[in-house]
């Protein structure tokens, strides 16, 4: 029928696709909003616009003050009127700054309509979409009090003054803050419900990088159904995102322009502030220059010719240096992409005439769906990348030695299985043999989320964690998070070698146990670590941790 969608709605929990054929898959038919059908979106119609920066609430006086307004805002994305959940009306929160040593001052007002969604007794269910929470994720701050404490709930009518202490030898870098209430945290975070939180200081001081121009960079998957709202969970799980034909967005953005001189550094600080999918990134016929790893100062240009990846809850700063224009030349377009996982698409210095044939391929092929455009043009620049000596006088933490370790290792594996749970723990099942089997399980070592179940860790000590998802689960990779302390940890670079690096967020593929290494410094308190696809958080697979003396 004319202007009409049919789509098929598909609970998140039914995740396994050799099992979904015989379970009950309703079909929805309803008049689509216009704008918002389930249709690939026309970039060139809704593209190609100036990129656009957050609003900038910058500290001052060792304090940084600010309103967070949660409430619904209609906003336009690619044609489609949304209705959503936002801070402060916009698409993406306002980017907040800071020094070492300031004080953030939050007021978080929810102004959100009266709860509908009250779970059952089972708080491991999407619920609470109108209730909320903030978490400033990366930052070694206290979990406790007023501070970036996640077990807080502000209902509907409710504000919350968070206090949150950044201490005074805190790492400067990319961090950024989302909502984090159990049972919602996907919903709102896919509504845009996030934002950049940036700590002054480090390289940002060094001549190379000081006067350069910055930009934010939110990715984000907003989810939205039909009628531009999002109001469940069935958009999540496997293909969900592909088969809604959504667009990841900048800053709110689809494909927004990114001007550039030639021989201009630019610094890219990037964020995947989206739920579950992959993005991995090539800009044609430049190099992406990471400098920073989840905020933190690697010590070293690492070039990435392709592939570059970001997981969800993942933080990238990238320094790009534009072509220069060859002669009688006034203007040069390239695109910013997200290549397709396992394409093999590596490409080094992309001749012209290549990069002429995959500027003009559809927007998903092997050339991967477009992200950005960036246009060079303009008197020419001829900006210096840093050395790796300057970069590397910046990391903040020394590496961990083996003698520091203390204890037996923490162990933490993620699975997403057929189960049947009970007493708080969950014994994997054949659905095919036990018709009792129905249920599907998101486990922290085979325990849903449960206030009850802390781990402990000791204040001033070391330790090793090893991190894995079960050969058993319905999902091949999680992404591991813990708040408060980051990590240590040996990945490949892009030259091949091994080399350690510190971040907080790590994908952990199925047979690909990851060995961690971290300090449990400053801050006492309960927080979480959990999986960042974050409708596997909501359903269970999160774990509480401890820091006692």
């Amino acid at each position: 029928m004319s202007g009409e969608a049919t789509y098929r709605v598909v609970p998140a929990y039914l995740v396994a696709a050799s099992i979904l054929a015989a379970l009950p898959t309703p079909v929805v038919s309803q008049a689509a909003k216009p704008g918002c059908e389930l249709v690939d979106i026309d970039i060139q119609k809704f593209g190609g616009a100036p990129l656009l920066q957050p609003q900038i609430v910058q500290s001052a006086n060792g304090r940084l003050d600010t309103t967070l307004a949660v409430a619904y805002a209609t906003n336009e994305v690619a044609g489609c009127a949304v209705k959503l959940r936002s801070y402060n009306g916009q698409l993406a929160g306002p980017t907040l700054k800071a020094k070492p040593g300031d004080t953030l001052y939050i007021k978080l007002k929810n102004e959100l309509p009266p709860e509908l969604h009250i779970h059952g007794g089972d708080h491991n269910v999407p619920h609470g979409f109108n209730s909320t929470n903030l978490h400033t994720h990366g930052l070694h701050v206290s979990p406790s009090d007023k501070s970036d404490n996640v077990f807080r709930e502000i209902g509907p009518g409710q504000t919350f003054d968070y206090i949150i202490e950044v201490p005074k030898n805190h790492a400067p870098g990319s961090f950024w803050y989302h909502a984090h209430l159990h049972g919602s945290t996907a919903l709102q975070v896919s509504s845009g419900m996030a934002g950049m939180l940036i700590i002054e200081g480090g390289i940002d001081e060094l001549p190379s990088l000081k006067s350069i121009k910055q930009q934010v960079l939110i990715f984000q998957q907003l989810s939205y159904d039909a009628q531009g709202v999002l109001e469940g969970y069935d958009s999540f799980g496997p293909g969900g995102w592909d088969d809604s034909k959504r667009h990841i967005t900048i800053n709110g953005q689809i494909v927004p322009e990114i001007k550039m001189r030639p021989g201009e550094v630019q610094r890219w600080r990037a964020v995947h502030a989206g739920v579950r999918e992959t993005i991995n990134l090539q800009l044609d016929s430049h190099l992406l220059n990471e400098i920073a790893l989840d905020g933190l100062t690697l010590g070293k240009v690492a070039p990435w010719s392709s592939g570059l990846t970001l997981q969800p809850g993942y933080r990238s700063d990238i320094l790009v240096k534009a072509n220069h224009l060859l002669p009688g030349q006034a203007r040069a377009e390239y695109f910013l992409r997200d290549l397709p996982l396992g394409a093999g698409l590596r490409l080094q210095a992309v001749a012209p005439a290549l990069s002429a044939r995959l500027n003009a391929a559809p927007l998903q092929d092997k050339a991967g769906r477009l992200l950005a455009k960036i246009v060079v043009e303009g008197e020419p620049a001829n900006d210096a990348l840093p050395s790796d000596g300057d970069l590397a006088a910046n990391v903040p933490f020394k590496p961990i030695d083996e003698g520091e370790l203390n204890g037996e290792p923490q162990n933490v594996n993620f699975n997403v299985t057929f189960a049947i749970c009970s007493n708080g723990a969950c014994l994997p099942c054949n659905p095919n043999t036990n018709p009792a089997c129905r249920k599907v399980a998101f486990t922290v070592n085979n325990r849903p989320y449960d206030d009850n179940n802390v781990r402990t860790a000791r204040l001033g000590t070391a330790a090793e964690w090893i991190v894995s998802t079960d050969a058993t689960s319905l999902y091949p990779r999680h992404p591991f998070h813990i708040h408060v302390n980051p990590f240590m940890y040996t990945r490949i670079g892009p030259g091949g070698l091994p080399e350690n690096v510190w971040r907080d967020t790590l994908i952990i593929e199925k047979g690909k146990p990851e060995r961690l290494l971290t300090r449990y410094e400053d801050f006492k308190g309960k927080f979480v670590l959990h999986c960042h696809i974050l409708d596997h958080e909501d359903q269970g697979m999160m774990q509480a941790v401890e820091i006692i003396d």
